[in-house]
């Protein structure tokens, strides 16, 4: 039975099922899940574990800024924030709303509960580092691709191609 239910599990995974919707909520205050509430299709979330892991998700930002600009993808930042101390939370989003362009804040996603659930979206080990994480999201929800690291032009083409339709 336990082998069973593990193949079911690796088939949901290798399958690229996400699993139950993740709450978050926006810098501009809305509550939603992922991946259900995110519009967009195709959808990319770059994600962040720690404060540290800002800095990569800070490059692909910046290198993905035209491509993201466009009507597709719908491309969101991910900063997971669950572990971080409750007195320290507050001041935190503070400064990231201050950082985060009014017309971004929409798009950059607070995720106060669930990273382990994270972590199996983003293909992340139980210590995932300070590496950025790249998701694309399908239009049914389903993980299309992965990867994770800095800026590079070689992971770079591999994100844009399982952007093409």
């Amino acid at each position: 039975m336990r082998r069973v239910l593990a193949a079911l599990a690796l088939a949901a995974v290798a399958g690229g099922a996400t699993g139950a919707p993740l709450p978050v909520e926006t810098l501009a205050g809305r509550s939603l899940t992922v991946p259900d509430g995110l519009a967009g299709d195709p959808r990319l979330l770059v994600v962040a574990f720690t404060h540290d892991a800002r800095k990569l998700t800070e490059q692909w930002d910046q290198r993905l800024a035209a491509l993201c600009a466009g009507p597709a993808p719908s491309c969101y930042d991910v900063a997971i924030i669950e572990k971080m101390p409750g007195f320290v939370r507050g001041f935190a989003i503070g400064r990231m709303r201050d950082k985060v362009a009014a017309a971004r804040q929409p798009y950059f996603l607070l995720a106060k509960t669930g990273t382990a659930d994270w972590r199996q979206l983003a293909g992340a080990p139980d210590e995932p580092g300070d590496d950025a994480y790249l998701v694309v999201l399908a239009a049914d929800g389903s993980v299309k691709w992965r990867g994770h690291g800095a800026w590079s032009a070689p992971l770079e083409a591999e994100l844009r191609q399982a952007l093409a339709p």
